[in-house]
């Protein structure tokens, strides 16, 4: 089976921890994320509407999501350059310490898959037009009732986007939990 997240890149960005493991977890899920790095005059935000303790220039941050319940995620980024499909989304993570998952898609104009490890699921998005400069969302999401697969799991890692020379637009370490 797969998974379908629509057209909104900064959800993607901020939420995809989550979202990977969404076949892979049991019942909470625990999310935190550190921005590392912005260009110059950039800006992004991403709330969510419950379940997060810290709040700063960035959003919503220290969250702790449950299963069965919904979410409403509003997120506002202005980038100081236009990206176009020769930019890239990249992912570099690491489940439970050992099973690395990376991947790289161009930010616009394409669709992003990949296969999570262990329990072989297919995920796929497609990726929003280009070129992307600037967008405002808001998105209200259900987590499903219960997880696929009963087991305690750990995501960690870095996200970066680039631009078309190769130079880093943005980046995030993220960290996500999941417990029975």
């Amino acid at each position: 089976s797969s998974f379908a997240l629509g057209e909104n890149p900064v959800f993607l960005v901020c939420m995809l921890s989550v979202l990977l493991l969404a076949g892979l977890a049991a019942a909470d899920i625990s999310f935190s994320r550190s921005n590392e790095y912005l260009e110059p005059d950039a800006t992004i935000t991403l709330t969510v509407d419950t379940g997060c303790t810290v709040k700063d220039q960035y959003g919503s941050n220290n969250c702790d999501w449950h299963w069965g319940s919904r979410y409403t995620i509003s997120a506002n980024f202005k980038l100081a350059e236009v990206l176009y499909s020769n930019s890239t989304l990249s992912a570099d993570l690491t489940i439970d310490g050992f099973l690395p998952l990376k991947f790289s898609c161009a930010v616009c104009d394409s669709v992003c898959s990949f296969k999570l490890p262990v329990v072989s699921k297919e995920v796929s998005f497609k990726m929003p037009a280009c070129p992307i400069q600037s967008h405002t969302l808001s998105k209200t999401i259900e987590l499903p009732s219960s997880s696929p697969v009963p087991l305690d799991t750990k995501a960690e890692g870095t996200l970066t986007i680039t631009n078309g020379v190769g130079s880093k637009v943005g980046s995030a370490s993220i960290s996500s939990d999941i417990s029975p």
